[in-house]
């Protein structure tokens, strides 16, 4: 039921081109856009963001952290791939980076976080206050810096978000449809990123994926069959597969993931070859993580996280090989139409260049994780069958239906005639 909001949403943002025009967005929105200072003629790289190293530092006991909003190109394949142009946040001192940077601290941490918009736009954020969630928003105005002072006091897996106003504006929904600022499709969709707070006591280790989106549909529209309209472009940490990371575990170990989506579409993410438990399941909404008690917990191989939503989960692999986490959305891991050519609205049709074996690798783009799993496994015990049976079929070309009958026994051969003592067919 969680996917049913993301079809209308979808064709509506499909619209956006159409209402504000691609090289008029440019031109508001990058343009437009000059410091006091002369701007760089070329927009810095953003840099994928593998959401390992917490943003910020310590002064005391408070964790500040200054970021900036700038548009940046975004290599959503190669790094040498044609690039979106697109707003990122930058911590100082650093590139810009997609997604936002991370900022993690234990329950109770003082956090601090300056927020400096250079831009001629209105920046709103959300999820830096104590509460967290959509309720309480940051304005900063444009060509200014705003200060968010909070102290989260529940663990958990958060997020914070941002949106330009006009980008906002101009979507084709009305205000409350617009999930304070949770439906970024366009140039403000990077700006987001993990919030999560640990709690006292020895920090497990862990990964966090951030899902990111955005869309770049030009008229005139078309209805594509994996999907909503429009073009799609899927990340994991800023990344489209196979140009994302690859992971590597050993049999055995206890692998935790956090699963962030900061997009404005439910992905129901799949686990090849084994169930993992689900130990949580936030909203960024209500701007709560259900931490679910050992009662609660479940096993799953597909979870849908809807929009704004997080997932914590727990798997360990008991065989070696290699597989995939990924969306259950087709065109969430079809091959991506060119980035560089937003007049192409078709989707490319995957094929393996004569390799099938290479499928995954060849034919396949976004929300996808390759996983290898190393390590022998213990000898088998020998296999014994604990009975023998046999199968029989008979057809009989006295009917034109060429019936069939099926008998099966533990030994030796039929003693009836099966088409007349069992079903036909």
């Amino acid at each position: 039921m969680r996917l049913i909001p993301s079809l209308p949403v979808g064709t509506a943002i499909a619209f956006l081109s159409s209402a504000i025009g691609t090289s008029a967005a440019q031109r508001v929105h990058l343009d437009h856009r000059v410091l006091q200072t002369a701007a760089p003629t070329i927009a810095p790289t953003a840099m994928p963001n593998d959401n390992r190293v917490p943003a910020g530092t310590r002064v005391g006991d408070t964790l500040i952290v200054r970021l900036t909003v700038t548009p940046a190109a975004w290599h959503i394949l190669g790094d040498s791939a044609p690039a979106f142009t697109v707003a990122t946040f930058q911590e100082e001192g650093k590139a810009p980076s997609n997604p936002a940077p991370l900022i993690r601290v234990r329950v109770g941490t003082p956090i601090h976080v300056a927020i400096r918009n250079p831009l001629d736009d209105t920046l709103v954020v959300r999820g830096l206050s104590e509460r967290g969630g959509a309720g309480d928003s940051l304005v900063v105005l444009p060509r200014s810096t705003a200060d968010a002072r909070f102290v989260r006091r529940l663990a958990g897996t958060y997020q914070y978000w941002a949106t330009l106003a006009a980008w906002q504006r101009a979507l084709p929904l009305p205000p409350k449809l617009r999930g304070q600022g949770l439906l970024r499709p366009r140039f403000d969709s990077p700006l987001a990123g993990a919030l999560v707070v640990d709690a006292p006591g020895p920090v497990p280790i862990d990964r966090i994926f951030v899902i990111g989106e955005t869309d770049d549909q030009v008229p005139p529209l078309k209805r594509d069959p994996r999907g909503p309209v429009g073009r799609q472009f899927t990340v994991l940490n800023g990344k489209s597969w196979p140009y994302n990371e690859r992971l590597h575990y050993a049999l055995g170990d206890t692998i935790r993931w956090r699963i962030v989506n900061t997009t404005f579409q439910a992905h129901p993410m799949h686990l090849h070859g084994f169930y993992f438990r689900v130990d949580s399941h936030g909203s960024a909404r209500a701007g709560v993580d259900s931490i679910y008690t050992p009662a609660q917990r479940r096993m799953a191989v597909t979870e849908v996280i809807g929009i704004g939503e997080s997932v914590t989960m727990v798997w360990s692999p008991d065989r070696p090989g290699s597989w995939l986490f990924h969306c259950h959305l087709t065109n969430h891991i079809a091959m991506l139409p060119a980035v560089d050519r937003p007049g192409e609205i078709d989707y490319p049709t995957p094929h393996d260049h004569g390799d099938p074996d290479h499928h995954a690798v060849n034919g396949m783009n976004g929300l996808v994780l390759g996983v290898t799993v190393t390590g022998k496994t213990k000898p088998a015990a020998p296999w014994r069958p604990t009975k023998r049976l046999r199968l029989f079929v008979s057809t009989t070309a006295t009917t034109t239906a060429l019936p069939v009958g099926v008998d099966m026994r533990r030994a030796g051969r039929p003693r009836f005639d099966p088409v007349r003592a069992s079903t036909s067919t």
